[in-house]
């Protein structure tokens, strides 16, 4: 048996693939077609022009149309930089159940494409990925996407099969990913076909690997450069064969699309960075830190330490933060030396005082009141208010939980807070003009570098998320406060962690969604190594195939029911997350 293994998050998907002949459940759905000796000669094959594709916006991915077939049968797929196949949903797959309708529109080829085409006994694929497991076929048929189109002989995988953590829509995948030269991404893992135990005899590309190629759509189309932009509450664009970029930056990654990271500045470019820098690193190492852009991964992801430092420093240069950070640790100070019967009235009195306090300190309270009723009273048992289900990236970052000498909280966690109780003062604020922008320094293979300047309007988010609110009331002639929840918007930063350690570029970062879109981020296939650069180009529109440039920002219709003012960017469906194999190299 062979396997092939490639690296495809929806973000930065990784994939293992099975392949082996179909099995007789699949051949009973899939029957070749009188198209099954179809040439690349008997189509047109377009893709050297320059021609763009909508890249429709649902908030923590996008999409793009896909054509497939004659005549043509149109998909949103995922558009992903971190795969490198055409994935389509077969309509066998839900005729046996095994996909649900919520995934969307499915492929027919049998009856139904002329140009469709199937090997007597064609290929079983198996594609593991860090949501789930898929099972597909290889098939051929002509794709396009924008005015670009391609036979895709023998490589359009057809999903007979799914295990996938999706839900909603999900009709297959763009694979967009960086090209191996001569690689057969092959591999052989035993003959029980379970791939959770796939064992590894080699590399892509290495004598070790053999068995078939399967070509990708960029590849099969002719498509040397293309780029990618996202516009908020409209559609963004995929340009196939753009323009060549300027300063572009040699790929450090093998497997990915990866630059050198060298560290996040606040405030200036010029500024100092806290981790990552150059000098950090270690005899024998690539680069001290690696950051791979990926489209389908909807936040920055980053090491847990090294986030936690970013927002440590983020408040102390934030006025805002900064003087609640103080406030909290006055207030606390007096505290933990009081008994614990004595917060509440301290956190009412605070909600008096200060209406955008208030929601701050009652999650500091639930944080902070078992430590507090154990260092006070050494009742283990005491009850405890649940802790705030609401605070986003709390349990990622690290608990809320004091210094037990001072009960301080630390400036990470009071900058999380503040910004999950934007809608008490967002409103008159422009955050643009309240917080420092980061600058992330990155660097090519061959020393070309940038320095990308990613605005608070960037790098924070409104989201839902479960409030408290606090209201003081008597029980017995005794003070007490009710707590009662609800699911709000407030706002959050556009960071989560992941640990994705490597032994030659130490700890790789994901630039997600928040990079495109701030930038055109534009990828050079046909250079070697290929390479990647950020234009700063407004990202237009793409019209009958053809980019357009074009500005219109939809404010008027965010306003109405934003918390922040209308300039934040909404997530409102769940983030999409990548899952790396981080024994795997950059």
């Amino acid at each position: 048996m062979a396997a092939i293994i490639s690296f495809a998050p929806f973000g930065v998907l990784v994939a293992a693939f099975l392949v082996l002949p179909c099995s007789s459940r699949a051949g009973s759905f899939l029957r070749p077609s009188a198209a099954s000796h179809l040439a690349v000669d008997d189509l047109a094959v377009d893709g050297d022009s320059m021609s763009c594709s909508p890249l429709n916006n649902h908030g923590s991915f996008s999409t793009v149309t896909v054509k497939i077939g004659s005549p043509p049968q149109t998909f949103a797929l995922v558009a992903d930089t971190g795969s490198d196949d055409l994935i389509v949903q077969s309509c066998i797959c839900k005729a046996s159940h095994h996909c649900p309708e919520s995934f969307g529109s499915c492929f027919q080829g049998t009856n139904k494409s002329s140009t469709f085409a199937l090997d007597p006994a064609p290929k079983e694929v198996f594609i593991r990925f860090g949501s789930g497991d898929i099972e597909s076929v290889l098939a051929s048929d002509i794709a396009s996407v924008g005015l670009a189109t391609a036979l895709m002989n023998n490589s359009l995988l057809l999903m007979v099969q799914e295990a996938l953590k999706i839900e909603g829509q999900f009709e297959g995948i763009l694979g967009l990913g960086r090209p191996h030269r001569g690689a057969t991404s092959v591999l052989e893992i035993g003959e029980d076909r379970e791939l959770p135990g796939h064992r590894r005899t080699g590399q892509p590309g290495t004598p070790e690997h053999g068995g078939p190629k399967i070509e990708g759509f960029l590849e099969a189309a002719n498509v040397d450069r293309f780029s990618m932009c996202f516009n908020e509450k409209t559609d963004g664009v995929l340009r196939l064969n753009a323009p060549k970029g300027t300063n572009n930056m040699a790929s450090v990654g093998e497997m990915h699309w990866g630059l050198d990271f060298q560290g996040i500045s606040i405030g200036k470019k010029s500024d100092p960075v806290k981790f990552c820098s150059p000098g950090s690193k270690k005899p024998g190492m690539q680069s001290a830190c690696g950051i791979i852009p990926d489209s389908g991964t909807t936040m920055i992801m980053g090491p847990k330490d090294q986030i936690s430092t970013l927002f440590e420093d983020l408040c102390s240069r934030w006025p805002r933060c900064q003087s609640m950070h103080d406030k909290l640790v006055a207030k606390l100070n007096m505290t933990a030396a009081q008994k614990i019967n004595e917060v509440p009235y301290l956190v009412q009195k605070e909600a008096e005082e200060s209406e955008q306090l208030a929601p701050t300190m009652q999650d500091l309270l639930d944080s902070f009141h078992d430590a507090y009723a154990k260092a006070n009273t050494g009742d283990s048992e005491m009850p405890v208010p649940q802790n705030y289900p609401g605070a986003a990236g709390q349990g990622d970052y690290g608990e809320m939980k004091p210094d037990m000498a001072t009960a301080a909280p630390t400036r990470s966690s009071t900058f999380q807070l503040l910004l999950q109780s934007c809608s008490s003062w967002g409103k008159s604020v422009n955050l643009n003009k309240e917080m420092p922008s980061l600058f992330f320094n990155v660097a090519g293979k061959e020393g070309a570098s940038d320095v990308l300047e990613l605005k608070p309007e960037m790098y924070v988010a409104e989201m839902p998320m479960e409030m408290v609110h606090t209201k003081r009331a008597t029980m017995f002639g005794l003070p007490v406060i009710e707590v009662t929840k609800s699911v709000e918007m407030g706002c959050v930063p556009t960071f989560e962690t992941m640990e994705y350690e490597t032994q030659l570029n130490g700890p790789v970062w994901i630039f997600g969604t928040p990079l495109f879109y701030a930038f055109q981020v534009h990828y050079d296939r046909l250079a070697e190594p290929p390479t990647i650069a950020f234009l700063r180009e407004p990202c237009g529109a793409c019209v009958d195939g053809h980019p357009q440039v074009k500005t219109a920002a939809l404010i008027g219709e965010r306003l109405e029911t934003s918390v922040t003012g209308g300039y934040l960017r909404r997530i409102t469906t769940e983030s999409r997350e990548p899952k790396v194999d981080t024994k795997e190299p950059f």
